[in-house]
């Protein structure tokens, strides 16, 4: 299966939504190791793990036309789910953040270019391995967990052709540090960090 065949098959389209206002959000969206990462490796496919609303995939679809396929479960992080007493059912809290990042990408008229995949990482992870199916960037912001970051270094690393991205590489987020570190060492990978965003590539 090739990636026009499995977009055809679990993400086709986002659903047009044009009733919700759009609310682009997100943090260190339109940092400069998109621009550098799309600039240097010139990606013709990117998974993101983790969209939250969209703004990362909005601003990378502005650097690319590369397809975009965005993985999250729309449910919103561990910390949200735990802190706010108003997410008190998960299908209403899917459908408000399903439907606020439909309508971010409806707004920028993005539809074909960039498509949900709802599912968790390690899912998603496994429905690409299991079509043997590969991309050129992945992009991961995602649990921030020493052993979340981990896994799904582990399982993403094996899916990307040129560069993986990732966000949260900052004194806040230790354990994303320490996960990163860890990979790349066992690996023998390169590692640059800028704008708080770490890209992991092949030595050359």
């Amino acid at each position: 299966m090739n990636l026009q065949e499995f977009r055809d098959r679990y993400t086709p389209v986002t659903p047009i939504e044009t009733k919700i206002k759009p609310n682009i959000q997100g943090w260190n969206s339109e940092s400069i190791a998109f621009d550098y990462a799309i600039t240097q490796y010139d990606p013709k496919s990117i998974v993101e793990v983790g969209t939250w609303l969209g703004a990362s995939a909005i601003h990378m679809a502005s650097l690319t036309t590369a397809p975009i396929i965005c993985v999250d479960t729309f449910l919103g992080s561990n910390e949200v789910l735990w802190r706010d007493s108003k997410v008190n059912n998960l299908t209403v809290n899917f459908d408000f953040i399903y439907k606020q990042f439909c309508a971010n990408i409806t707004s920028k008229e993005l539809n074909t270019q960039v498509t949900p995949l709802p599912m968790t990482s390690s899912s998603a992870a496994e429905l690409f391995a299991k079509h043997n199916l590969t991309v050129d960037m992945v992009y991961i912001d995602a649990g921030h967990r020493e052993r979340e970051v981990y896994a799904d270094l582990q399982d993403w690393w094996p899916l990307t052709n040129k560069v993986l991205l990732g966000d949260d590489y900052n004194s806040v987020w230790p354990g994303v540090i320490k996960a990163v570190t860890r990979f790349v060492e066992e690996n023998n990978l390169d590692l640059t960090v800028m704008n708080e965003k770490f890209v992991i590539f092949n030595p050359s």
